[in-house]
């Protein structure tokens, strides 16, 4: 068990941190998220542990990531829950291993809890470097608005595209208000220059129902991997599916191409469904 009190992690565990909220690994380095985390005066700024060697009993050497670390761009603020979500990502086309790390409670300018996301490259043991996105960013589709909390769930691959394999990180934007459906929910899906490829909402074609206050879609994401890939998202609040819906769409189908979609709900006694996905 790794708790902020073993030996070797930095920093003690105390009240309402939330030690991992989300976590990843990178070989055997254990990388946490603690969106509770209060950094000086500033409450619930929230922090990341890159945790090495965390296959072994310890002593561990950990690499403690705040909004204050050389290469993460912004400093620490009351609210800003960085880390409150994070993927791990094996770079097929590189070898490396990249980090999305997001701060879903990030006031973007005077915009509050609008959200922002970052996309680090580990650089060396102690080091990172990488670039920070919000819904205001050049190339980023939609805009910043006040409780969007962009980035609450993330999700990053290597896809297949017209003009050869690519990485992608998908977005989730559950608070995301969609017209006049507030909180209905939104996916982007961007290239990690921060350009925005697609964005994925319930009046997507592909995804069953349709857009209603409150359903949160986006509220997890993941996907299968293979000849047939597929980008996997949840809606556990959809108005149109009372105990929540998990859809399932093919890669293909939303470049254009053609492909299946489904639906998942669950039995008579479920509720929540599809409030948490995973990659396989």
């Amino acid at each position: 068990m790794l708790s902020q009190n073993s030996a070797g992690v930095d920093d003690t565990a105390e009240s309402g941190e939330r030690f991992g909220t989300a976590i990843g690994l990178m070989g055997t380095t254990l990388v946490a998220g603690v969106p509770g985390e209060d950094l000086g005066s500033a409450t619930n700024a929230g922090s990341v542990h890159s945790i090495r060697a965390a296959d072994t009993a310890g002593p561990y050497v950990d690499d403690l990531l705040t909004q204050n670390t050389s290469g993460i761009a912004d400093s620490p603020e009351a609210g800003d829950e960085f880390g409150g979500s994070l993927y791990v990502f094996k770079n097929n086309l590189s070898g490396v291993y990249n980090l999305a790390v997001a701060a879903p409670g990030e006031d973007v300018g005077s915009v509050t809890d609008a959200g922002v996301i970052y996309w680090l490259l580990h650089n060396s043991e102690s080091t990172w470097i990488g670039t920070r996105f919000s819904q205001n960013s050049p190339g980023v589709s939609d805009m910043a608005e006040r409780g969007d909390r962009f980035g609450s769930r993330l999700l990053a691959e290597t896809l297949h595209t017209p003009s050869g394999f690519q990485n992608f990180i998908f977005v989730g934007t559950p608070s995301e208000n969609v017209g006049s459906a507030v909180d209905a929910g939104l996916v982007q899906v961007l290239y990690p220059s921060g350009e925005t490829l697609l964005t994925l909402s319930q009046s997507t074609s592909g995804f069953a129902g349709s857009l209603a206050s409150g359903d949160h879609f986006g509220a997890s994401l993941g996907s299968t991997v293979d000849t047939q890939a597929t980008l996997i998202v949840g809606a556990p609040d959809d108005a149109g599916y009372p105990r929540g819906v998990v859809h399932g769409v093919r890669w293909s189908r939303l470049l254009g191409f053609g492909g299946n979609s489904y639906t998942l709900t669950p039995g008579t006694n479920g509720r929540t469904f599809g409030a948490s996905v995973t990659t396989s």
